[in-house]
This record gives structure tokens, sequence and C-alpha cells, in this order.
């Protein structure tokens, strides 16, 4: 057991406190959820998520993978696109997680408007100088497969422009 910190009152900080009570409030169910419902739209694109959104996540009895997500809806052919569109879901859920982290999707039409994500990520501003690119294509040119070469690519210019805009 570790010593906990007090203060000079005697008092224990807050963010020790916090630590724990929110671990013992949040399954891990729970923090795939809120990653997803965070970014949502970055997840499965803005076709998706307009119309689509995650409710609810779970697992097999002691197990962090082979999920079953829960998806709402609020249109009937939404919910048969999504329905056919299962496969290519579940492998961009799965590719943000970076695991196999679900098997299957269940999805629910429901007559309710159907919660979007925020706009977490506003798109920035700031134009890529050519400079910029060049170091970046610089960076990736070996990079094996397409598809990462061109994450890798896209991450080094957010990663840029979240910098210009906490210049500016």
């Amino acid at each position: 057991m570790t010593k906990r910190e007090f203060t000079s009152f005697g008092l224990e900080p807050l963010h020790n406190a916090t630590g724990r009570i929110t671990k013992k409030i949040f399954k891990a169910s729970e923090g795939f959820l809120s990653s997803l419902v965070l970014d949502w739209a970055l997840v499965v694109g803005d076709t998706f998520s307009k119309n689509l959104s995650p409710k609810k996540v779970t697992f097999p009895r002691g197990k962090n993978k082979e999920g079953t997500l829960h998806l709402e809806t609020n249109s009937g052919s939404q919910s048969l696109i999504a329905y056919h569109m299962q496969a290519f879901i579940l492998q961009k859920v799965n590719r943000f997680f970076g695991h196999d982290a679900f098997a299957k999707i269940t999805i629910t039409q429901t007559k309710n408007q159907v919660r979007t994500s925020p706009a977490t990520r506003v798109p920035s501003t700031y134009r890529l100088s050519q400079e910029d690119q060049d170091k970046i294509r610089i960076q990736t040119k070996n990079v094996p497969g397409d598809d990462l070469k061109e994450a890798l690519q896209k991450l080094g210019e957010a990663l840029i422009r979240k910098d210009q805009n906490h210049e500016q």
C-alpha cells in the first residue's frame, strides 16, 4: 500500500482522491465509450457520424476484446446502410483502439434525435507551408504501406497545425 500525501491542513489533495474514486466508478467499457463518443466523427468519418452514434459498449466478463458496440440511429435508411457497412465500421473502430476490441455491432433505431459527436476537433485555418509538407514527406517516404504512410502524414500535418494554432 502506498503512502498518501496530505497537505499542511491534514487534507488529501483532490487529484489523489478523484483518481481513486473514478477508477471505482468507471469500468473499462465506459472508458472505451467515452473515447468513442469524443472522437466519433474522427473514427468513422462525417458521413456516418451525422446519423449514427455510439450508445453503449459491452464486453464478455473479464475481457476487453470481442466486445459488442451498440449504435443508435434515428433513420431507417441509415440503419440499413450501417447494417451493410458493419465490417467497415468495425474495422475503423478497432483501428482507432489499435486492437480488435469489438467483434460485432448492434444497431438500434430510435425516435429520438441521435446525439452527434461534438465538434471536438475544429479544422485548423493554418495552411501548411511547402517546407512543412516536404519535411513530412521526407520523414515518411520509407514507411511501408500506403495506409500507414498516409495516416502518419495526416498525423504530422495535424501536429504542425496544432503547434501553429497555439502560437497564434
